[in-house]
């Protein structure tokens, strides 16, 4: 995994944005991060950041994981898209990772989180090769 991975984290909630850094602190992951909330910052930030993974909340007041993801594919990025949410619902989950999200974490349960980061840029990594 090379250093300083690059993580947008699309998310409303400073606290929760906040224990996802915490997380990924106490992982060892090294990273940088940048945190956006609306859909013109997230749009922005694939350009001008250029995140290798992309942490997002299912939905936010004034967009959502679904319409980011969207904007993924039609930009033709691979870039890893994992869920990180408390409300999707499994019947959500399921639906977008047959779309192709990477994949979805519990905001209940981060224990995984670092485990699915570190196979979605393996992943992205070989799909690259």
């Amino acid at each position: 995994m090379k250093e300083d991975i690059k993580v947008l984290i699309l998310e409303d909630n400073t606290a929760d944005a906040d224990l996802v850094i915490r997380h990924l602190k106490k992982s060892g992951m090294s990273f940088v991060s940048k945190i956006v909330e609306s859909k013109k910052l997230f749009e922005e930030s694939l350009d001008a950041f250029l995140p290798d993974i992309i942490l997002s909340d299912f939905s936010l007041p004034s967009f959502d994981a679904a319409s980011a993801f969207k904007i993924i594919k039609d930009r033709n990025l691979a870039i890893p898209f994992i869920i990180v949410s408390g409300t999707i619902g499994e019947e959500n989950a399921v639906m977008l990772i047959k779309e192709g999200v990477t994949d979805y974490v519990s905001k209940n349960n981060f224990s995984s989180l670092f485990q699915k980061i570190s196979r979605a840029l393996k992943e992205a990594e070989e799909l690259i090769e």
